[in-house]
């Protein structure tokens, strides 16, 4: 799924390429393949998103997508559509951050191989951290067994005695923050209260400074 997005109004289109034609460039209505239960679902993934921050979503009924199959598992829990619209919005995963080292263990033995991608260090731009503590209750985190080779065998381990992972019922208070802090929603949670968080206003005086190319990608491919 291809969702474009433009950070200058906080306005996002899904667009989904007809899957029977891969060179097809023609868009086509949602409901042509959409189940009308899935599309609630989207539309309840976007409310949520829009209920917590200053991002309001558009033109949410045209959709593209290569992947028919694999995308039906998006559809099991709302919070798996809030994963993927926050991937579109900017934010990788958490278990990406470059200070990963200090949170968790990476068991790249135990990684599916089509899958490795999902588990390597991204560079530090400011979708990856927004000036927010490492949180394992991100949404955005996998689980400890996410796309292991063999069932029941780690893929992710917390150094963090008890930590819990890879939830899909709600964004965290980071994941709030950190979408309210890349689209400037003020008058917005920006985490200024979370343990090691950098304020806000001097975060975004930091983020100024940066070139255009340092921004979150106008374009995520999900």
């Amino acid at each position: 799924m291809f969702i474009e997005h433009s950070i200058a109004t906080s306005k996002l289109q899904i667009l989904v390429l007809d899957p029977s034609t891969p060179q097809s460039t023609d868009f086509f209505p949602s409901r042509t393949w959409f189940r009308p239960a899935e599309v609630r679902k989207i539309k309840r993934a976007m409310r949520y998103i829009e209920s917590r921050t200053c991002v309001t979503f558009e033109g949410a009924e045209r959709y593209r997508s290569r992947r028919r199959g694999t995308l039906r598992m998006c559809f099991i829990k709302v919070g798996t559509l809030v994963h993927e619209l926050l991937h579109s919005l900017g934010l990788r995963h958490e278990h990406q951050r470059r200070d990963r080292r200090h949170y968790i263990k990476i068991r790249s033995q135990n990684i599916q191989e089509t899958h490795q991608k999902n588990f390597i260090l991204r560079q530090n731009r400011p979708a990856i951290t927004a000036g927010l503590p490492y949180d394992y209750g991100s949404i955005m985190h996998y689980g400890r067994y996410g796309f292991s080779r063999v069932k029941g065998t780690a893929t992710i381990v917390p150094l963090k005695h008890r930590a819990k992972i890879g939830q899909r019922e709600r964004m965290s208070p980071g994941d709030v923050a950190k979408i309210n802090r890349l689209y400037d929603c003020t008058g917005f949670y920006t985490g200024d209260d979370l343990p090691g968080a950098v304020p806000y206003r001097a975060w975004r005086k930091g983020i100024r400074r940066l070139k255009c190319r340092e921004v979150p990608h106008h374009r995520a491919p999900y």
